[in-house]
């Protein structure tokens, strides 16, 4: 079995993120506009400004939710400015690195997701948000990034359309579909709001837990939080961490 190509974590996986100050254009290539949640018009943010933005709200969130204790764990910096130009600065988000693959028409950025993402991000209660990085609660924060690549050669997931980019060898990755739910899975990558319960080598996409269910990972939980002893010990439930209190 191949190995899957994948950014870094904590950033997102086929267009989820990590993330500020708004721009006011849009750059080529970015998706159209649509209308925000109040009716008003959306603007884009243009690829070459949503690290700058998405760093600046998603460090307002870690210094308006966590407390010191919590700040700490998370290495982020001593304040919102280290946090933005450090943990989450340019050249280190997924942004930057899918940038090649927008150039090569191989991932298309959708800037008017990116923009609704930021503003859901931004809103969200800290009893909610609970230091989630990956957002993938959020539907527009999935789909900032959307690979063209049905099948055939690709450098990292995001390149990948409905599917994940797997290892053939150390220079040969193609993109396989990715297993939806009730197939069989052999990741924790499956589709469809659905997550790979198995041993590692063999298993079943299945639904995500409702609260008070067992999990090793925010994925596996309805709610995308998971408390507990991680990674093998959790229980699926509210933020306890980072949530304001």
């Amino acid at each position: 079995m191949g190995h899957m190509r994948t950014g870094c974590a904590p950033r997102l996986h086929a267009g989820m993120i990590v993330l500020g100050a708004f721009g006011l254009v849009a750059a080529p290539g970015c998706g159209g506009g649509g209308s925000g949640p109040n009716g008003n018009p959306v603007v884009p943010i243009p690829l070459e400004q949503a690290n700058r933005e998405f760093a600046a709200v998603m460090c307002a969130k870690f210094f308006t939710c966590c407390d010191a204790d919590e700040v700490a764990r998370a290495e982020v910096g001593p304040d919102e400015a280290t946090c933005s130009s450090g943990l989450f600065s340019d050249g280190n988000s997924l942004f930057d690195e899918n940038a090649p693959g927008v150039a090569a028409g191989r991932i298309t950025y959708h800037g008017d997701r990116a923009r609704r993402c930021l503003d859901w991000l931004a809103g969200l209660p800290c009893a909610q948000w609970g230091g989630d990085v990956v957002l993938s609660r959020s539907p527009d924060c999935r789909g900032i990034f959307e690979g063209t690549v049905t099948s055939g050669p690709c450098e990292i997931s995001d390149e990948c359309l409905n599917g994940s980019c797997w290892w053939q060898t150390e220079t040969e990755h193609t993109c396989r579909p990715s297993p939806q739910l009730g197939e069989s899975c052999t990741t924790s990558l499956c589709g469809s709001d659905s997550y790979c319960l198995g041993d590692g080598t063999s298993g079943i996409c299945r639904a995500p837990e409702a609260d008070g269910q067992p999990c090793s990972g925010g994925l596996e939980c309805a709610s995308r939080s998971c408390n507990g002893n991680m990674p093998f010990e959790g229980v699926c439930g509210p933020p306890v961490t980072c949530n304001g209190i």
